[in-house]
């Protein structure tokens, strides 16, 4: 569905756990990706999954809280494309939304994606700074595709 705008894009992979999709936007021809996932376990399965795909060169890992990663990359561009799956059920999507607007790191051509629980209101993740372009539903979950509203600073 985004495949046209993988190639050259700088990717952000947040909750990565495993870096598949990452991993896929970089074997799609994407120019970097930056992984994020806390746990330690994803960190080392995300550092596997590179190496094996010969991917290294062009990702960058942070085994950090979503929030903390948000801070570091302060002062990166905007990324071009986002995907992040964040526990369902705990608000972090609309709060990760926040931080990154507020870092500068959603532009006005970023692509953001959340996975999240069917149950929840896309509207409301989306709050008053995003747009929800499209709403993807599958039998458990769904996939958001929002855009920075234009009237947003």
């Amino acid at each position: 569905m985004i495949a046209p705008r993988i190639p050259d894009a700088s990717f952000l992979d947040l909750f990565a756990g495993s870096g598949g999709i990452g991993i896929e936007a970089l074997s799609r021809g994407a120019a970097e990706a930056v992984f994020v996932d806390q746990s330690r376990d994803a960190a080392a399965c995300i550092r596997r999954n590179l190496e094996k795909t010969r991917l290294s060169g062009r990702a960058s890992l942070l085994p950090v809280s979503a929030k903390a990663a948000a801070a570091r990359l302060s002062g990166h561009a905007p990324f071009d494309v986002i995907f992040m799956d964040p526990p369902y059920g705990k608000g972090l999507a609309q709060e990760m939304l926040e931080l990154l607007r507020a870092g500068g790191l959603i532009g006005p051509d970023t692509l953001v994606i959340i996975e999240e629980s069917l149950s929840e209101d896309p509207q409301a993740i989306a709050g008053e700074h995003f747009s929800v372009d499209r709403v993807k539903s599958y039998k458990t979950n769904m996939h958001l595709f929002l855009s920075l509203r234009e009237h947003t600073p």
